[in-house]
């Protein structure tokens, strides 16, 4: 991703994040074969998508799926682009490695993952309860992530988090705030020697919450090296 990509979907997506229908299905290979992940990350508007998945005779009934697919690939793409943009940080050559998406100052490399704490502990938390349950949150996003993933990778996750609502719309509000993540992930890498990092499973991982405010504004949550 270069900045003229980042600054035409920043725009884009924020304009629809809030439209964004459901997958419609379980997440699954056969459904994500529709298209390449490499012709996704090229469609930068919904209606550039739309009119791909009409040229290719997609069925309507997967449209749905696409754009919800389409939609996260995009956010995530967003995620690794502004941390890499950071000096002193690298991005992996070969963009679609499993390995590792960015390489740190002081050597360390991670796997960027945008992803949400898991629905059944943001109902029967509080968020304060959360930033002390870390190792339940790591243990449960381990536990359920694709088998198509490198199991041995040093991961970040980059947690959305909405005090106005528990609901996908919410949510998906936090993926797009890439103003505010722009300065998170600079403060990051900045600091990448003074957070905490998590052994599990044999690899390290790192907690960055996003998270929206009652009015609206975004605030973020680090935890530190003791």
């Amino acid at each position: 991703m270069n900045k003229t990509e980042f600054d035409l979907l920043n725009k884009n997506l924020g304009e629809i994040c809030e439209h964004i229908p459901m997958w419609g299905c379980k997440q699954n290979i056969e459904d994500n074969s529709l298209i390449s992940l490499s012709k996704v990350t090229k469609l930068y508007t919904l209606s550039d998508l739309n009119n791909y998945l009409v040229r290719k005779g997609i069925p309507k009934d997967k449209f749905d799926y696409c754009q919800r697919r389409w939609f996260h690939v995009q956010c995530a793409w967003i995620d690794e682009y502004l941390f890499y943009k950071q000096e002193g940080v690298k991005q992996n050559p070969n963009e679609y490695s499993k390995e590792w998406d960015v390489e740190f100052s002081n050597g360390d490399r991670y796997d960027i993952k945008s992803t949400i704490i898991p629905n059944w502990m943001r109902k029967k938390f509080s968020l304060t309860e959360l930033f002390n349950m870390s190792n339940t949150i790591i243990n449960t996003l381990d536990h359920s992530a694709s088998n198509s993933r490198s199991h041995n990778q040093n991961r970040m996750y980059i947690l959305h988090y909405s005090k106005k609502g528990n609901d996908q719309t919410s949510l998906d509000r936090v993926s797009c705030a890439f103003d505010f993540k722009d300065k998170v992930f600079k403060y990051v890498a900045n600091n990448i020697e003074d957070l905490k990092v998590y052994k599990h499973n044999g690899y390290d991982v790192i907690l960055v919450y996003i998270i929206e405010q009652e009015d609206g504004d975004f605030k973020m949550h680090l935890e530190y090296k003791e």
